[in-house]
């Protein structure tokens, strides 16, 4: 009996052991983190940032050549995820972005002025100013694969497949003066030639030659925070490097940007 006895109170303290063993393996500690994997995740994603122009694009109009264009973006869209591991996550991004670029130069015009009384003439050089500001839409895909070695940060890369939904060039010629002394010591107005205005809209149309579609390499970088069992809060900065050519009326024309972005996720 004793030895019956003996033998179960082994038994029930190995197995107490063994169960309080597993217990720690799964609960969060300092050595061994709070294992995060094996379910799917969907998450609101909505992000700022700046569009940058590489390259060169042409309008209609002799000579006239934008480069380096910026202008504010945003992106907004949904993420999807499902935690392979406890250090790997595979997902998919369904994303609108605004990729507006603004640009502007200013080159120097012979222009033939007639004084207010109409006794003099001459040629004088004056400046203008060109802007034009193109406007993008588009939908992209973006498969993504996230590494996070640390709990509360991650690494995630994307390729991206992007659709553009709308496009449109605005250029406008510009007056960077109205009046200017002729050699004669006379002043007089000064406007551009064939009207009677200083600023006039030479093409507002749709942007010619957009390629369809168009690939992008998308680095992201950010912080995990649990809110609670279900829901996550995600900082994060992603950068969009594209691989190819937004229009083909120019050289090399293609549209950087970056965001910070931020992700409110959800465990299904």
């Amino acid at each position: 009996m004793n030895l019956l006895l003996k033998t179960l109170m082994i038994v029930i303290v190995a197995s107490l052991s063994t169960a309080n063993q597993a217990e720690s393996q799964t609960m969060p500690s300092p050595i061994q983190p709070e294992q995060l994997y094996n379910y799917h995740q969907l998450g609101l994603v909505i992000g700022f940032g700046q569009n940058f122009q590489s390259g060169k694009y042409y309008v209609d109009c002799d000579d006239c050549v934008f480069e380096d264009g910026v202008k504010f973006g945003f992106t907004i869209g949904l993420n999807y995820e499902y935690n392979l591991s406890n250090m790997i996550n595979i997902g998919v991004m369904g994303l609108f972005d605004d990729f507006g670029l603004k640009n502007s130069f200013v080159e120097n015009e012979k222009l033939n002025v007639t004084s207010d009384d109409g006794s003099y003439n001459e040629i004088i050089t004056v400046p203008f100013r060109h802007t034009a500001e193109a406007k993008f839409t588009a939908f992209s895909i973006m498969p993504h694969i996230k590494f996070h070695p640390l709990k509360f940060v991650f690494f995630d890369l994307g390729f991206s497949m992007g659709i553009p939904l709308s496009s449109n060039i605005k250029h406008e010629k510009e007056l960077t003066k109205t009046t200017a002394r002729l050699s004669n010591g006379a002043i007089v107005d000064i406007r551009i030639e064939g009207t009677q205005e200083t600023k006039v809209v030479l093409e507002d149309k749709e942007f010619p030659e957009v390629n369809k579609p168009q690939f992008s390499i998308v680095p992201m970088i950010g912080l995990n925070f649990i809110v609670n069992k279900k829901i996550f809060l995600r900082p994060f900065f992603m950068y969009r490097l594209p691989i190819s050519n937004y229009s083909d009326k120019g050289e090399d024309f293609m549209i950087n940007s970056w965001r910070i972005m931020f992700e409110l996720s959800l465990k299904l």
